[in-house]
């Protein structure tokens, strides 16, 4: 999946380095989905595996490697970014500008 995807472009990897240490990753998956009001080309990206090694936390780490990712989906056209967050994550996503959906749901189709 990710070889296939990073080849197409669907899927980009942002990492937050110094000195060749890993501060802050995330990946950020591309698709379009029906346009709907408000967003009319449907160009959506989701964030997934927003992730700070437990030693370089709390230092701001995750906030600027976000900001440049919400950046970069603006330039790319994305109209909206989307991800699942953990109790730690969500006051730095609602910092950001993420809000909370409340009529979203998932059905899983692999569970009987």
């Amino acid at each position: 999946y990710v070889e296939r995807h990073l080849a197409d472009g669907s899927l980009l990897c942002y990492f937050l380095e110094e000195q060749e240490t890993l501060l802050s990753f995330c990946m950020l998956s591309l698709y379009e989905t029906l346009p709907l009001p408000g967003y009319v080309t449907g160009r959506t990206g989701l964030l997934l595996n927003v992730y700070t090694p437990p030693e370089a936390r709390k230092r701001g780490h995750a906030e600027t490697l976000l900001r440049a990712v919400i950046q970069e989906a603006k330039r790319l056209g994305l109209e909206k970014l989307n991800l699942s967050f953990t109790d730690a994550g969500r006051p730095l996503y609602q910092k950001l500008g993420f809000q909370p959906q409340e009529r979203e749901m998932t059905l899983s189709l692999l569970k009987e």
